[in-house]
């Protein structure tokens, strides 16, 4: 995820603030129906709580397409940068704009899918997900 642009007196170095992650261990395909159920629950409530009850259930014909895997992680890191560009001494002395330019991404207004029928009120876990998610940046 990218927080900003660092912008340095020199191109070499300019840089990213960002947040990167990445997982390693073994996988295994799940198969049983009820144990699949429960990862379409926990999947969708995660993405969106208070979906699972709200939208339609996976049919058969697309629970079959889906492939769901459990991961036991064995390793995990995590990266973070931050902060201001990183110049050479000499470099500070240059006529040359420095800094970041903060990136921020936020969640806006829902926006009702064009083809709905008639008008459906827009859910309240829609607008508590949306407050909730910009209070953390």
């Amino acid at each position: 995820m990218v927080d900003g642009l660092v912008l340095a007196r020199s191109l070499f170095h300019h840089s990213f603030n960002y947040r990167s992650a990445i997982a390693f261990g073994h996988g295994r395909v799940i198969i049983d129906e009820e144990t699949r159920r429960k990862a379409f629950q926990a999947i969708a409530d995660k993405v969106m709580p208070g979906r699972w009850e709200d939208a339609r259930r996976p049919n058969d014909m697309e629970s079959k397409a889906t492939l769901i895997c459990a991961v036991k992680i064995e390793s995990a890191s995590a990266k973070i940068r931050t902060g201001e560009p990183i110049d050479d001494d000499e470099d500070h002395k240059l006529d040359v704009w420095a800094g970041v330019i903060p990136i921020q991404e936020r969640l806006l207004s829902p926006v009702v899918d064009p083809v709905s029928k008639r008008e459906i009120a827009a859910p309240e876990y829609l607008e508590t997900f949306r407050n909730h998610m910009n209070r953390l940046k």
